[in-house]
């Protein structure tokens, strides 16, 4: 863990000092630490998740307006409880709550939104699952609140939550996984099903679903696992 050598009480300092001394930010606090090169695998999934961040971060510098920071950091501090022992951070600085939902908002298609988000954090789906074909039918019940919207007219598909799925292999003595969740599809809510065309090679395997919002909410992930008979 890195020693807080200087605290400072802007957010807005960042970059490197004189020699071998970076800028960084944990728990609200900006401090200077010692640099360590991170290792570099540079796979095509990093290089990926690196363009997404540098992405991000350009946006909370520049696209959005002091005003609209500030209205990040206010969410930020209405999320953070104290306890009789310690302070209990329950929502990380208001920089890292942007760029998260920038993020989910690109890779689900929507706009990334300028100010914090004023609906409650969406629900998890629950999925059902049936041999259909060589394949397997995803189906799911959506959450006609938010197909709908507060006017209870229907939204655009463009403006509708979508459910992000991704699939992985279990094993069937471990009950654990044996690879990390990869993502199937990302599709709007509304949708309410998705075809898997091709069963995996192996007895057993989970689907994960999560719901990603317009303003880059994210729900709770929801698991349930396949058996594949014979």
């Amino acid at each position: 863990m890195p020693k807080h050598l200087l605290p400072l009480q802007s957010g807005q300092v960042s970059g490197k000092m004189d020699g071998n001394r970076v800028f960084a930010t944990r728990g609200g606090q900006t401090y200077s630490k010692r640099f360590t090169p991170p290792k570099q695998p540079n796979t095509k999934a990093q290089k990926e998740a690196q363009g997404r961040m540098a992405w991000a971060v350009k946006l909370w510098q520049r696209w959005l307006t002091e005003e609209e920071r500030e209205a990040w950091r206010g969410y930020s501090v209405k999320g953070r409880k104290r306890s009789p022992v310690s302070l209990v951070v329950s929502r990380p600085p208001g920089n890292t709550l942007f760029i998260r939902s920038a993020i989910q908002c690109k890779r689900a298609g929507f706009e990334p939104p300028r100010l914090p988000p004023k609906d409650p954090e969406p629900q998890p789906v629950e999925l059902s699952l049936s041999r259909k074909g060589k394949g397997i039918l995803v189906e799911w019940v959506p959450d006609l609140s938010w197909v709908l919207g507060p006017s209870a007219k229907a939204r655009s598909k463009e403006s509708q939550p979508k459910v992000e799925l991704s699939l992985a292999v279990t094993s069937p003595w471990l009950k654990a996984y044996l690879s990390l969740f990869r993502a199937l599809a990302i599709v709007p809510l509304s949708q309410g099903k998705f075809l898997l065309s091709s069963i995996p090679k192996a007895k057993r395997f989970s689907f994960l679903s999560r719901v990603i919002t317009p303003d880059g909410q994210i729900s709770r992930p929801s698991r349930v696992q396949f058996i594949v008979s014979g």
